[in-house]
């Protein structure tokens, strides 16, 4: 966890929570502090790698197919995952 947590926020929240006296406290400091709940891009935003940005054009139907077969390959899921009903119902609602 703080390997995790040093790779994706950065040394200054570890060394936050080590000061703390307890997990109220690293709660109070880290969240209010170093990473503001009120904006989702801090929160998966990682140090060093630019500023997190997002695309608001739909993918078109080819690159749906392209970021579904990269998905399943990277995460070493099984290839019958797109026939899941609950996987189909997701594709449905874009």
């Amino acid at each position: 966890m703080r390997k995790h947590t040093k790779k994706c926020w950065g040394p200054d929240i570890i060394t936050s929570a080590d000061k703390a006296a307890n997990a109220n406290k690293v709660r109070r400091t880290t969240i209010t502090g170093g990473l503001n709940p009120q904006l989702i891009t801090t929160a998966f935003e990682r140090k060093g790698k630019g500023k997190v940005t997002y695309s608001h054009r739909q993918h078109t139907k080819t690159e749906t197919r392209a970021e579904i077969v990269q998905w399943v390959s990277k995460s070493k899921r099984p290839f019958k995952i797109v026939e899941d009903c609950g996987f189909q119902s997701i594709m449905k609602t874009r």
